[in-house]
């Protein structure tokens, strides 16, 4: 390949540099719950069982995002869609912060995989639009790399936070 075939253009450089964000963001939100998992269970009394139904909600809701956002970015757009899976995941993610019972924890995750469901489908299309097959492969694997960072990112932030300010701290 000589350097024309390699060089990106605008476009592809803000589709991969805003898929890896969005990625990154989101997995680092979806993380979160790993690291303050205990904490809730023992400030609202509920069972380990009820606890780990958080995972679970948070995954169904991953699964109803991504059916009902995969053709709503068909049919509306792909950024259009993108940007407000973001906006779901990170304000739901913000709001768990102020939960004050269990249920509450439910719902708001639950929104926070719907918007991350419905994220990962859509930034992926973009992508995907965006390169030629000969890139795809390499360009949605730096994709899915920012989204490990972003888990590292949530362990990090999850050392450095909770123990100054709990898990509230660490959702907002």
């Amino acid at each position: 390949m000589n350097q024309e075939q390699t060089k990106m253009s605008t476009y592809q450089r803000t589709a991969l540099g805003t898929a890896m964000a969005g990625l990154g963001m989101q997995s680092c939100s979806t993380m979160l719950l790993s690291y303050v998992l205990t904490s809730i269970i023992a400030d609202f009394a509920i069972s380990s069982t009820a606890g780990g139904a958080i995972s679970t909600v948070t995954n169904l809701g991953m699964l109803a995002g991504g059916i009902i956002f995969g053709t709503l970015a068909d049919k509306y757009g792909r950024v259009k869609i993108f940007a407000i899976t973001v906006a779901i995941f990170s304000l739901a993610t913000g709001a768990t912060a102020f939960a004050s019972n269990i249920a509450m924890v439910y719902v708001l995750r639950f929104l926070v995989g719907v918007g991350g469901g419905g994220e990962y489908g859509v930034i992926m299309s973009i992508v995907a639009d965006a390169f030629n097959e000969k890139r795809r492969g390499r360009v949605t694997s730096f994709v899915t790399i920012a989204g490990q960072i972003g888990s590292i990112v949530a362990a990090i932030a999850a050392a450095l936070i909770i123990p100054a300010f709990g898990w509230r701290g660490l959702f907002v």
